[in-house]
């Protein structure tokens, strides 16, 4: 026995050391491989995908028919297939393209659609830079206008790396495994069953949890304490290159580097106002044994040049007609809490106060009114129905007389301190003029002596009177039109005392209707036109990509812009229901081709498409820039000779 473990150590050292060889031999190709891509200053790279179904519904990416018959307008039915044109005979004829993977371009046309724009770009990484013991981490940034954004990253992970990554969270798993989590697991067990069958049972004042705490190991617990403390710590120290979960668009393990790799990324972004462009850099970064190792160069620039159907829109001024009045008016009611019997105002109370104030602020801003001349104000006085009929008609007529003239005062007053203020002016003769005092205003004095009219109102929406009262009200007020009698048989009801105080204070009060004019204007009417703004900001909304909004706005309007705004947004429907009423011309006709697109009929939306072309030779270039266009004219090879339309 002794022997076969004597014969054992030498196998065991020689394993040993061949997988420290091999340790060795793998970090020494690794390190000639980094110094070689540092040398050639090796980078992963970005290119445009030769062409690209981002976005395009299903009924586009049908369109692949082979022949399509359209009506020409001049020349009669044309067919039209997918063809190439032949070097030798110079004719069209049907082929079956190979196309290429990628194009070296740098920048790449593409659409809004619905609100989004699709970026899809290749990311290709030569087999020099996989290596079984690296991780390869590609972050594409995205630039557009001044702001930089970080997309989720592409991850290469070498095989070897991986195992390295799973063996540290196998030994930091190990580590957990020994912080007990059970805290009975503490405890003496024997020793604390010998003391609750002693102890406890001859003296209550030791409880079982005292108990426990007394029997517990405590050098165990501190060493398990600290064991918990540092988590953080060991996980640091036993897993050097975490696994990373979430925010990553690719995450793939590598076992050979026979080939590059190439990932196709598509990152959809929501327009947002003044969209024109966006741009696509790659970095990149090695990373071995957990550092980062190399950062990787920036790959060249991909630029998006982003079109949208905004560029459609009609910004021509709308206008509205508008029939403008020289005269208009105003009226405001306010309450005064004046004395019984008596026509003087107490401005010190606080209600009186406010209403003055009220009235004050209003007469203002009528004077200092630009558009309007104040002509005449007309103040009528009510007073409630206590007492005689004669003595409240004066009582009334003197009250609204005590308004008017503290509003007369306060005209003049405010009149003369704004004069003041303005002092005069020069004229161009060198003489000068002190300012207009201002036209004068009309007071007219109305009086309602008894407002029994507003206290019917006032009774029958009263909450705390019951229907029976009601009703007697209503009786007493049917029954004579004698108002000093009427007023009479109200003071005999017991619910008489609550109307006084808290209805009849309501019915004092002093209205004013106000009269006024156009400055310069002389006819009573005017019929004129003016900016329909609504419209206006609709068209703006659809200029900053705000195409919800566009549609809420010019959606009655039933025009080319709100074409515009539907097809922006997708509702191809109304889209197609709004352009058939319009007037046809070269815009509504190309829109009409990219609707028909989206439907999947080649053949209406081909032959709009030619129509707008005829009439408009920059719809050839237009074309390119829309999916739905663009996969009709590769397709069936439209605009070989753009002279046609020239």
């Amino acid at each position: 026995m002794y022997s076969d473990k004597s014969d054992m150590r030498p196998v065991r050292f020689l394993t040993a050391a061949i997988w420290a060889l091999t340790v060795v031999c793998s970090c020494s190709s690794s390190r000639k491989a980094l110094q070689a891509i540092e040398k050639e200053q090796t980078r992963a790279s970005i290119a445009l995908p030769e062409y690209s179904n981002a976005g395009l519904s299903d009924s586009v990416q049908a369109l692949m028919k082979d022949t399509i018959i359209v009506e020409d307008s001049i020349e009669g039915r044309s067919v039209i297939m997918n063809a190439v044109k032949d070097e030798t005979t110079g004719e069209m004829v049907a082929s079956d393209v190979i196309q290429a993977a990628v194009v070296s371009a740098k920048f790449r046309n593409v659409a809004e659609r619905n609100g989004f724009v699709d970026l899809e770009f290749c990311v290709t990484v030569p087999n020099s830079m996989i290596n079984s013991n690296w991780q390869l981490r590609l972050y594409p940034d995205m630039y557009i206008h001044s702001d930089k954004s970080r997309l989720e990253p592409i991850v290469i992970t070498g095989e070897e790396y991986r195992r390295n990554q799973i063996r540290g969270y196998e030994r930091y798993g190990r580590f957990l495994n020994t912080i007990i989590t059970d805290s009975t697991l503490m405890v003496n067990d024997d020793q604390l069953r010998f003391f609750l069958a002693r102890v406890i049972s001859e003296d209550g004042e030791i409880t079982d949890q005292e108990a426990v705490e007394h029997y517990t190991d405590k050098i165990m617990r501190k060493i398990n304490g600290r064991k918990i403390a540092s988590k953080q710590r060991m996980f640091e120290r036993y897993v050097k290159a975490p696994l990373d979960s979430e925010g990553i668009r690719l995450d793939t393990v590598m076992t050979l580097s026979n080939g590059n790799f190439r990932y196709d990324y598509v990152e959809r972004i929501k327009t947002r106002p003044k969209l024109r462009n966006a741009r696509i850099v790659l970095a990149g970064e090695i990373m071995e044994n957990g550092k980062r190792a190399y950062t990787i160069p920036d790959s060249d620039t991909l630029t998006f040049y982003i079109s949208s159907l905004a560029s459609f829109a009609n910004h021509n001024t709308r206008y509205l007609t508008k029939v403008i009045e020289r005269r208009a008016s105003a009226d405001a009611a306010f309450h005064f809490n004046f004395d019984a019997g008596k026509h003087e105002l107490d401005e010190s109370r606080e209600d009186n106060a406010i209403a003055m104030a009220s009235i004050r602020k209003i007469m203002a801003s009528l004077l200092d009114n630009r558009e309007y001349d104040l002509d005449s104000v007309v103040v009528t006085a009510t007073a409630s129905p206590e007492g005689d009929y004669a003595l409240n008609k004066k009582l009334s007529w003197l009250r609204g007389r005590t308004v008017v003239d503290r509003v007369s005062s306060f005209i003049r007053s405010y009149r003369d301190s704004a004069r003041r203020e303005a002092g005069f002016r020069i004229n161009m003769d060198d003489s000068f003029e002190t300012l207009e005092k201002g036209r004068d205003i009309t007071f007219v004095t109305h009086n309602l002596p008894e407002n029994w009219a507003m206290l019917d109102s006032l009774i029958a929406c009263d909450t705390v009177l019951s229907v029976v009262e009601k009703d007697d009200y209503r009786r007493i007020a049917e029954s004579t039109g004698d108002l000093d009698l009427r007023s009479s048989m109200l003071e005999n009801r017991p619910f008489y005392k609550y109307v006084k105080e808290n209805l009849y204070p309501k019915l004092r009060i002093v209205n004013f209707d106000f009269a006024l004019h156009r400055k310069g204007m002389v006819k009573d009417t005017v019929h004129t036109t003016v900016i329909d703004s609504a419209y206006m900001k609709g068209v703006e909304a659809i200029e900053n990509r705000d195409f919800e909004t566009a549609v809420s706005l010019l959606g009655k309007y039933g025009d080319f812009n709100a074409a515009v705004a539907y097809a922006a947004l997708g509702y191809n429907h109304s889209a197609l229901e709004t352009l058939e009423k319009c007037e046809p011309d070269d815009k509504v006709n190309y829109m009409l081709a990219l609707i028909w697109s989206r439907f999947g009929d080649a053949q209406k939306a081909v032959s709009y498409y030619l129509k707008a072309c005829s009439e408009n030779s920059a719809m050839v270039h237009r074309g390119n820039l829309d999916p739905e266009i663009g996969i009709l004219i590769k397709k069936y090879s439209l605009n070989k000779e753009t002279n046609d339309f020239q």
